[in-house]
């Protein structure tokens, strides 16, 4: 454990240390692999869409210098384009139509949805590549469609809608920082401006790495020799997007002059480019291209040339036609010298290219030719050919090729650091030459020098492909073998990690006081390795499902999982029964492998895999049992050595220079030869003859190795190597002992020192039946025949002698015959030759030892079997046990899968089990076929044919025999409880009878009582199957108890967020109705003050032309009249559309004739009742028909016109007006009360819902899991100690198999344990002795320690209330920005308007009734005169003051509140609205204010409205004051009065009223109701915001805490039930708890 924790810390130092270079390697991994997908799954489009895709983008090129203005003016060009617009007028016009943004340039509103579709775009081009590298890993339907979908947007962005979109972009940085007319009203700042260029950036970004890494949607962008040159696209690009900001942000004096160099420059480099370097393999792509270059480069040199001549007709039309005859001419000359490049290139040698891409354009023009050679053989097919033209043909091919290695063998010699040669060269070795060795040799060169993005990436995905390409073509297992090595080694690391997981989780349940934390960890540890290994076993066995050594491991994983033990068997019987077939057969397969092809897989092959990296080269990488056996080697002493070290001499002299041809040219003689027969070396240097394998296997990312199979012929000869000097260079083992050759490495000897005779028989050697002589050594006499061969493998030969041992006779004279016994001469008329030698199909062997061990091998098998049928009856038994459990239990999906495999096992457990009636005898009355064994009685037979005939009789019996065990448990489980019990009770006492003699040996009571068998008790297999049942059950009940929590809660977000949304536009529906409200309020204030003013208008008017006061100003009073009135009618009629916004009741004023109107007829005057619209509308129209009847006669108040005007203007239609207006004010009022209710009843209702579903849905389900988990960890705390040290002890034991060197887990856990027992006696060493006795007797007695982890239930209970608070606490926000924090302020807002505007109208009362208190007493003028006695309001004196008093206090109202009132202080004032009210009233828009504004009543409109308005009111008061002195004594003179009119301060007063005051006071009105708007905009925005912020915190709390924490919950208990499934059943009657649980459950398992 220290040490494991030890690695992780110093993996996670490492990992800590280098996260950077990881997080850069991790993306550049994942961005390679996103295109890699993108560029292998083929989406071909026909060529002439591509075609057509390349025009389009060439329009769109040419808008950027053709432009008349018309379309966009906002860059260099002015309102014209200096052609002549008659003759180019057409082609603008087309180029035009494909720039697609243009048609959404019109407004403000286009331009945005514009800019969204185009943001829309990129996001999805960007979560489509993000899902598509991260999240979709399989070849599914869903990848094929989103592969489509994003390779359609690429292309799209990059092609069709790249100039439109980096134009809209730079449009919108244009405008954001500087106003022009052409910029659609759009939003000013730097804000924007950050946002259009944020935007813009990424744009950029994801075009520059898709035109890097991804190659257009298109049918010519694969072919021979790969993609167009990702280089020159992005210098398209760049040339297109330094051309587009060009256009915008030139600004200098000379702009265009300065904007056409530039174009004229980028389509200079373009145009050179593409004629110098040829990006493109099709010709017809590169000429549509080129042309599309040069054709704005011409545009661009002749717009150049306009602007240096005066713009005249003749100029532009000169200019026109040299377009017209340049273009054209520019586009032949281009193609022209396109060709001729290309071929200049093709005739150049190496030394005169002075670039990697000239050589690649070389051997580009090489291919073609060839292509057009064979293509024009191909057309000659069905034409009669002579022979010399297929001989010109092949000489031609033969030339090319050759002349295409030359060149790129002498390029890298000449450009050693370009990485794109090695790729080219690559390419063309897998597609022309078909070479995928070299191919991939010429790949891992090139990335070894690599470090530029895009060389990286096509070095990566060539090496990808070709992997694959290999793959594709492989003819062999190596591949195969080498996945299941990996498989093999994964599966053991994680069967060992499960073994330990257990190990530990037994130990931490053992302690005394076990960590719930620490046991939750650890079962989802054991859970999770569990399932993976079986997955990684499964895995394997697919790869090579007749491995016994596969089969036996996880036959021995699955046992040693108690509730798989019954499967665990299977498979082990599975692999006894294959090892017993393949021992059975391998007398054939030794005779028949010298025909039958080599495999990596068959266990007696020896396999030794050599490093083919190019630094490495030779290098022992890994070897198998079998060739470290073969070699006698032990591993250690072969990897990392040379092979040569098993090659004898000569052929191990230069043996690394040879493997380097596998890196210059890619060939390697011995790769992919079947039939090779080789010598090679063991350690004591004896060679041995031997059939050779050597493939060429990928390495996943690194360089690939080779992988050869060694496997010994066995031949009926020994050798003798020799090399030219005639010198043993090695000798075979046998050989040796026959001549008593001393096998020293440092001597040399000759072949005449062991045959003297050797040089006289060298020619009868050398013949077929070569030379027999006699021959010598201490124990015998032999008679041997000697042949002789010559070796030549590469440039090294070799004599090769081949001795056959004839007759062998000891000294005592006892002979033994070594010739024909065993090789017909047919069989020995073949020899084997080395070296490349095809190997006869009629070639056999003897291997007479090996034969001679088997069959003693066999016999003491068949003994054995014998002896051992007894305990395979009881086997059996034990199998139809486990046969019911098989019908009866549920199998899981994993199982299913198994029992493909095991059903292939049960027939070959057949062979074994019938090899167990081997002896018996035949019955009379019965033959052969009624015997559980059939053998032949032919004994020398041992052919193919019949060994299958004998496994189908052998899988016939066994399948018979499972049918009648399967029928046999069906009938016991059909059968009586009596019997049932019967049987319970034999095999109970079987069992007891054990027990005691158990008990007897032993003498452990407690380990006996735990296993002793209560009658009330089911078996071992019904326990068994209960687990599996009661797991399967709480997993159902965890899953839905997971997922009813999960919708639950996801459906109280919805509901919450839908019911917040809702209470929001209730609001906001409040408060745009309380706006309108407030504006109509206005509105009847205006029209107040137009009635008012009517009635002043028509008195001063009167008095003017009576002659009493000066009439200079009456065109002006009538010019007043006619604004106001139209003013008046517009606003009558807005009332009388929307005047049903007010209740039934508030209707009536509108409604109901209640208004008394005067008029005058025949000098009476006369009531008439009205509505008050009737009573408006008449006043307007009196007020219409005075100004444009007697605009020009004079006029009297005996007019009837003006006496309307005049009475009715200060009567009970202008109190019905202000009684209306103050109904607005209550209506808006009210409604927000019933809304401010409706929305109080929302959130009410959302808080109970939340607190329903937390009630009754919520936190059940957690309290159901926790209460599940709680149940099966108490069950785990019932489990006694010493069950713990059994599992643990098993595992060790386990642990102690897989691996020899694995430490003592045990003792190791008993130090861990003492060490916290030494660190718990300290922590309590303050405490009495007493008590710690007490302690730990508790301690020894009962585990105390709760089922449960409390400080993981308090994080749960703290998560749950942080989700509840939040919301409740929002809720409360949306009540109090809605009402709280604005609702006050709403209800304020028709208030302050209405007395707002009431200013204007008792400001123009005032002054009225000043002049009409001056005039009261002048007769047939003053006021009681004029006015009927029916108007009971007084003198004029009395209304004046009491008007004044009214101004005073609303004024005062308004700025420092009155509560009494309703007014209350106003906080929202703007900025304008304070400056106009206290600093300078003036600075306002002028409409009637007079010049002197500033400076007029001794610059008191200096000091603010509110000044003013304080200095009008005590002007009017002094003037009344003086009127009133002077009158009091006596009546004043007409002149008297005349002369006091235009006094100082009377003129003062009526300029106040006419002029200064009048445009502050409407601005003022007007303020009010932009104040309270732009404060309801503020309160919006914060609600949007408190929304947004409640949605994504709902959400994310949702998807990164509740989910995971009830996946946590569920996961962790489904892990502690799964864990139930490795209690051991023998120990069933001490879980007195499981069986509780399992009782209680019991009908709801699905058996």
């Amino acid at each position: 454990e220290n040490l494991r924790n030890e690695e992780d810390a110093q993996r996670e130092d490492d990992e800590n240390g280098e996260s950077k270079e990881q997080i850069l390697k991790f993306l550049k991994t994942r961005l390679f692999s996103l295109f890699f997908r993108l560029n292998t799954m083929k989406v071909a489009i026909p060529i002439h869409y591509h075609i057509i895709m390349i025009a389009i983008e060439g329009f769109q090129l040419l808008t950027l210098v053709l432009g008349d203005g018309t379309y966009s003016s906002l860059g260099p060009y002015e309102t014209s384009s200096p052609w002549n617009l008659d003759q180019t007028q057409w082609l603008i016009d087309i180029c035009w139509v494909f720039r697609l943004d243009r048609y959404l340039r019109g407004s403000y509103i286009q331009f945005v949805t514009l800019c969204c579709v185009f943001s829309f775009l990129i996001a999805s081009t960007i979560a489509l590549g993000v899902l598509l590298a991260w999240k979709i890993r399989n070849f599914s339907g869903v990848f094929s469609f989103v592969t489509k979908i994003l390779k359609l947007l690429i292309t799209v962005l990059t092609n069709l809608l790249y100039i439109p979109v980096l134009d809209t972009f730079a449009f919108g940085i244009k405008c954001s920082i500087g106003t022009s007319t052409e910029c659609l009203e759009l939003p000013e700042g730097y804000q924007f401006m950050a946002l259009y260029m944020l935007v813009s950036a990424v744009f950029f970004g994801i075009i520059l790495l898709s035109a890097l890494l991804y190659y257009d949607l298109c049918m010519i962008c694969g072919g021979t020799m790969a993609k167009p040159h990702a280089r020159f696209k992005v210098l398209r690009l760049v040339s297109y997007a330094l051309i587009i900001f060009s256009y915008y942000f030139i600004t200098t004096n000379g702009k265009i002059i300065l904007y056409l160099i530039i174009c004229l420059l980028a389509g200079i480099v373009l145009c050179f480019v593409y004629s110098q370097y040829i990006p493109y393999y099709n010709t017809r792509i590169c000429n549509i291209r080129l042309g599309v270059v040069v054709t704005f480069t011409s545009a661009s040199f002749c717009m150049l040339v306009g602007e240096f001549f005066k713009s005249t007709d003749q100029t532009n039309s000169s200019i026109t036609m040299l377009y017209y005859f340049l273009t054209p001419c520019l586009v032949q000359i281009m193609q022209l010298a396109l060709m001729k490049r290309s071929k200049a290139v093709a005739e150049k040698t190496i030394q005169q290219l002075t670039n990697p891409y000239q050589v690649e354009m070389k051997a580009r023009m090489l291919v073609l030719k060839l292509e057009e050679a064979k293509n024009k053989q191909n057309k000659s097919i069905f034409v009669e050919n002579d022979e010399g033209e297929n001989e010109e043909f092949q000489n031609l091919q033969t030339q090319t090729l050759q002349e295409i290695e030359n060149t790129f063998y002498e390029a890298f010699k000449k450009f050693p650091n370009s990485e794109l040669l090695y790729l080219w060269s690559g390419l063309l070795q897998l597609h022309i030459f078909e070479n995928y060795i070299l191919a991939l040799v010429q790949c891992f060169k090139g990335i070894m020098i690599a470090n530029k993005l895009d060389s990286q990436y096509a070095l990566y995905h060539f090496r990808r492909t070709s992997e694959s390409f290999y793959k594709a073509h492989m003819k062999d297992d190596a591949y195969d073998y080498e996945l299941f090595q990996k498989a093999r080694a994964s599966a053991q690391k994680n069967d060992e990690a499960v073994t330990r997981s257990q190990f530990y989780f037994w130990a931490e349940l053992e302690s005394r006081s076990p960590k719930i934390h620490k046991l939750n960890k650890l079962a989802g540890e054991t859970s999770t390795l569990i399932s993976v290994t079986k997955s990684n076993y499964e895995r394997l066995l697919k790869l090579n499902s007749k491995n016994t050594e596969a089969l036996r491991m996880y036959g021995c994983f699955l046992a040693s999982l108690n509730n798989f033990s019954d499967m665990g068997q299977r498979y082990l019987n599975k692999a006894e029964v294959q090892e017993e077939a393949q021992k059975k057969n391998m007398n054939a397969n030794l005779m028949n492998s010298f025909t039958q092809p080599l495999s990596f897989f068959d266990a007696d092959n020896a396999i030794i895999q050599v490093s083919a990296d190019f630094e490495t080269m030779g290098e022992i990488l890994n070897a198998n049992s079998t060739a470290c056996r073969l070699l006698s080697y032990i591993s250690a002493e072969l990897i990392g050595r040379n092979i040569s070290l098993i090659i004898p001499s000569p052929f191990n002299e230069n043996h690394d220079e040879y493997m380097k041809k596998l890196h210059e040219t890619g060939n390697y003689a011995i790769v992919d030869q079947q039939n090779l027969v080789l010598y090679f070396a063991d350690k004591n240097s004896f060679i041995f003859e031997a059939r050779l394998l050597v493939k060429v296997v990928p390495n996943d990312g690194h360089p690939p190795f080779l992988s050869a199979i060694i496997k010994p012929t066995y031949s009926n000869y020994e050798v003798i190597l020799m090399n030219s000097d005639w010198i043993i260079t090695g000798i075979s083992k046998t050989c040796a002992e026959l001549f008593d050759y001393s096998n020293n490495k440092n001597s040399e000897q000759k072949i005449v020192n062991l045959i003297p005779t050797f040089e006289e028989l060298k020619i009868k050697m050398k013949e077929d039946s070569g030379a027999n002589i006699n021959h010598e050594n201490d124990r015998y006499s032999l008679s041997l025949n000697l042949k002789l061969l010559e070796i030549n493998i590469g440039e090294h030969t070799a004599n090769l002698l081949k001795i056959t041992v004839q007759e062998k006779k000891d000294k005592g004279g006892v002979g033994f015959d070594m010739g024909g016994n065993n090789y017909s001469k047919e069989e020995t008329e073949d020899e084997i030759k080395p070296v490349s030698t095809v190997m006869p199909n009629e070639q056999e062997v003897a291997h007479t030892d090996i034969n001679l061990e088997l069959e003693s091998e066999s016999s003491d098998e068949k003994k054995q079997a014998g002896s051992d049928e007894s305990e395979g009856s009881e086997d059996e038994s034990g199998e139809e046990e486990e046969s019911e459990e098989e019908s009866e239990e549920a199998k899981t999906v994993t199982e299913e899968s198994e029992e493909d495999d095991i059903s292939g096992s049960a027939k070959e457990l057949s062979e074994s089990k019938k090899q167990k009636f081997t002896g018996v005898n035949v019955p009379e009355g019965e033959d052969e076929t009624s015997l559980p064994q059939n053998y032949s009685k032919e004994k020398g037979s041992s052919g193919k044919k019949e060994d299958s005939e004998e496994g189908d009789e052998l899988l016939d019996d066994f399948e018979a025999q499972s049918q009648e065990s399967q029928s046999e448990s069906e009938e016991s489980e059909n059968s009586s409880n009596e019997s049932q019990e019967s049987e319970k009770s034999s095999d109970q006492s079987l069992e007891e009878e054990e027990n005691d003699e158990e008990d007897e040996n032993d003498g452990q009571s407690a380990y006996n009582s735990s296993k002793s068998m209560n009658s009330s008790m089911a078996s071992l297999a019904q326990f068994n199957k209960s687990i599996k049942a009661l797991v399967s059950f709480e997993f159902s009940k965890t899953k839905k108890y997971v997922m009813r929590f999960k919708i639950t809660l996801l459906l109280t977000i919805v509901v919450l967020i839908v019911t917040s949304i809702v209470t929001f536009e209730i609001i906001e529906n409040s408060v745009t109705l309380n706006e309108e409200l407030s504006h109509y309020v206005n509105l009847v204030g205006n029209m107040r003050l137009y009635a008012q003013s009517m009635s002043y208008y028509s008195r001063i008017i009167s008095l003017m032309d009576s002659g009493i006061i000066p009439s200079q100003e009456r065109p002006t009073y009538f010019d007043w009249m006619g604004k106001d009135i139209d003013d008046m009618h517009e606003i009558n009629l807005r009332l009388y559309k929307n005047y049903e916004l007010l209740s039934e009741e508030d209707q009536a004023v509108y409604i109901d004739e209640n208004i008394q109107t005067w008029l005058l007829e025949g000098g009476n005057v006369r009531g008439n009742k009205a509505n008050l619209f009737d009573a408006t509308s008449n006043f307007i129209l009196q007020g219409f028909l005075l100004k444009e009847e007697y605009q020009d006669q004079s006029i009297s108040l005996a007019n009837r016109r003006a006496f309307y005007l005049f009475r009715n203007g200060n009567g009970e239609t202008l109190q019905y007006l202000n009684t209306s207006a103050s109904f607005y004010v209550q209506t808006a009022i009210s409604d927000l009360e019933n809304e401010k209710y409706t929305a109080l009843m929302l959130i009410f209702v959302s808080v109970f819902l939340l607190s329903f579903c937390a009630g009754f849905a919520i936190i059940p389900a957690i309290r159901t899991l926790e209460k599940s988990k709680r149940e099966v960890w108490e069950i785990f705390f019932e489990i006694p100690a010493y069950v713990c040290r059994f599992m643990k002890a098993k595992c060790s034991d386990r642990l102690n198999i897989l691996n020899e060197n694995q430490m003592d887990l045990e003792e190791q856990q008993q130090e861990e344990a003492g060490l916290d027992e030494e660190k718990a006696e300290k922590k309590d060493a303050t405490k009495s002795k007493d008590e710690n006795a007490k302690k730990k007797r508790k301690n020894n007695d009962v585990k105390k320690v709760l089922p449960y982890d409390p400080r993981q239930r308090k994080v749960i209970i703290a998560k749950l209330l942080c989700f509840f608070v939040i919301s409740i606490v929002y809720f409360y926000l949306i009540y109090y920005t809605g009402f709280e924090a604005i609702g006050d302020v709403l209800k304020e807002e028709p208030v302050h308007v209405n007395w707002a505007s009431r200013r204007r109208q008792l400001t123009r009362g005032v002054n009225m009734w000043v002049t009409e208190t001056l005039f009261e007493n002048v007769t047939d003028v003053g006021w009681k005169y004029v006015v009927p006695s029916k108007q009971n309001i007084g003198s004029p004196l009395h209304q004046a003051n009491k008007i004044i008093n009214e101004l005073d206090y609303v004024e005062n109202s308004l700025i420092f509140g009155d509560e009494e009132a309703g007014v209350t202080f106003s906080e929202i004032r703007s900025e304008e609205h304070d400056n106009i009210m206290f600093e300078n009233a003036c600075n306002v828009p002028v409409d009637r204010s007079k010049s002197d504004c500033e400076t007029v009543g001794d610059k008191a409109m200096l000091q603010g409205l509110h000044s003013a308005l304080g200095m009008y009111t005590t002007l009017a008061r002094s003037l009344l004051l003086k009127i009133q002195n002077m009158s009091s004594n006596r009546t004043l003179t007409l002149d008297e009065i005349k002369n006091f009119f235009m006094t100082e301060d009377m003129v003062l007063l009526r300029d106040f009223d006419n002029h200064y005051l009048y445009d502050p006071l409407t601005k003022s009105s007007s303020l009010y109701e932009d104040d309270y708007s732009a404060h309801q905009d503020e309160m919006k925005i914060w609600q949007n915001l408190l929304m947004s912020l409640y949605c994504v915190f709902s959400l994310l709390f949702f998807f990164f805490v509740y989910s995971p924490m009830i996946n946590r919950i569920g996961m962790d208990t489904k892990n502690a039930w799964s864990m139930c499934t490795l209690i051991p059943q023998e120990y069933q009657e001490d879980f007195k708890k499981l069986n509780a649980a399992i009782k209680d459950r019991r009908d709801n398992f699905k058996w």
